[in-house]
């Protein structure tokens, strides 16, 4: 056991974080793996329609990843990540104060949901190109190993947890989700910006401060 985490040693501090975070999402994120089961049982959604939804929720990833790369690459990696991430946060909070307190509990929160699966998509390629931007061609593999290596033993917890609370604590599937995404924004936001022409700049500024000490 020791020698397979032995090549994960040495890694960018980036890598860690993020695999960090990837671990708290993937375990936190108890909706979509029960997405179809929570639309036909707590919202009375007819199964087909259901299940529409469910696939559109799927097909998000694909616009998302369009969109968030384009964006990545004008403006920035870390602008990108933070802002999707905390849109996603605030609309998961919105669902489980409509769904706890009986407010709406109808077809709103489907499309809610589907929203909150755009922004929470746009996250990862953002993600990736951090990875490249701080990684060399000689770490690049271990480092995504890493990061998707956590992200998996995340979805392993995940699911066990929603279990317990689907039935009679569904509200709290959201509320875990929620808080769990607000742990990760913190330790995201602490990341530099990895946009290469950003780092040049960073590098420029740090050997001129040196010159000058």
């Amino acid at each position: 056991m020791g020698k397979i985490f032995k090549i994960y040693k040495g890694l960018s501090q980036e890598v860690y974080r993020l695999a960090i975070v990837r671990f708290i999402l993937s375990m936190g994120n108890f909706i979509y793996p029960f997405m179809t089961l929570f639309l036909v049982e707590k919202l009375q959604i007819k199964p087909y329609i259901a299940s529409l939804f469910f696939i559109i929720s799927v097909l998000m990833f694909v616009p998302a990843s369009i969109i968030s790369g384009k964006i990545s690459d004008n403006i920035g990696r870390r602008i990108v990540l933070l802002s999707s991430f905390l849109v996603y946060i605030i609309i998961i909070f919105t669902i489980f104060f409509l769904y706890h307190f009986n407010i709406l509990r109808n077809t709103v929160i489907a499309v809610l949901l589907i929203i909150a699966n755009l922004f929470l998509s746009m996250t990862q390629v953002p993600i990736s190109t951090i990875i490249t931007d701080v990684t060399e061609p000689i770490n690049r593999n271990e480092s995504f190993s890493f990061v998707y290596l956590a992200a998996n033993a995340g979805f392993a917890f995940g699911p066990l947890i929603a279990g317990f609370l689907f039935e009679n604590y569904t509200s709290m599937i959201f509320l875990g989700n929620a808080l769990a995404s607000v742990i990760g924004f913190i330790i995201l936001f602490g990341l530099r910006e990895t946009k290469p022409i950003c780092l040049e700049n960073s590098e420029i500024d740090s050997s001129q401060t040196i010159s000058k000490s």
